[in-house]
């Protein structure tokens, strides 16, 4: 780890700020590096698992990514801004193709995309944890796919009907439309939370 902030160091000492002047960048310490990692590599898995229905994990980036539109027009921060459109637009024209009934398809590579995509702009406006609240639905999915893992390796028992959590509404005989709203609108009430949660400190 050592070896790889030295690397950075030395081959990007400097950043150009949205005005065009140059700043110092404040670099990670060892430990922010592994959290980051961590975060990274959680956020990519969860919308991964998340992506079990038509237009499920797209509705959903679609309200973050709304929060991040938000998010620059009221604290500021074009890059975010910009990020956060490019986001938007993206998912908002895929899912002209992915709603109920889907007629095209995100896949691993999709999903694991927008997990990274939506924790790189966490890490932009400097408070990734705000994206444990906004992104609590893609949270609570992992969670339940663990739990479920964890209760029939050492318990043989299930938790739920079927993991993740959308599959369990599922058996319960929710349709996919149910569920794909349902989740959007809890995504759109956990952004509002976490943007109160914000203090405004974003990279300009």
């Amino acid at each position: 780890m050592k070896e790889f902030n030295k690397l950075v160091r030395d081959k990007i000492p400097e950043i150009i700020e949205n005005d065009g002047k140059i700043c110092n960048i404040d670099f990670l310490s060892d430990e922010d590096y592994l959290i980051l990692l961590d975060e990274k590599l959680d956020a990519v898995n969860a919308v991964n698992i998340t992506d079990g229905i038509d237009g499920l994990a797209s509705s959903i980036s679609a309200v973050v990514a709304a929060f991040f539109l938000v998010v620059a027009a009221v604290f500021g921060g074009r890059q975010v801004g910009i990020c956060g459109a490019v986001l938007l637009g993206g998912t908002i024209g895929f899912l002209v193709m992915n709603h109920h009934p889907a007629k095209a398809f995100m896949g691993d590579t999709g999903s694991l995309f927008l997990g990274g995509f939506i924790i790189g702009v966490g890490f932009m406006i400097n408070q990734p944890v705000v994206l444990l609240i906004a992104g609590l639905v893609f949270v609570f999915e992992m969670i339940t796919s663990f739990i479920q893992i964890i209760a029939i390796r050492c318990f043989d028992k299930h938790v739920f009907k079927k993991a993740p959590f959308h599959h369990h509404l599922e058996q319960c005989n929710w349709n996919e439309i149910k569920i794909v709203a349902v989740f959007s609108a809890v995504t759109v009430v956990c952004c509002v939370v976490a943007f109160f949660g914000l203090n405004g400190n974003l990279i300009r």
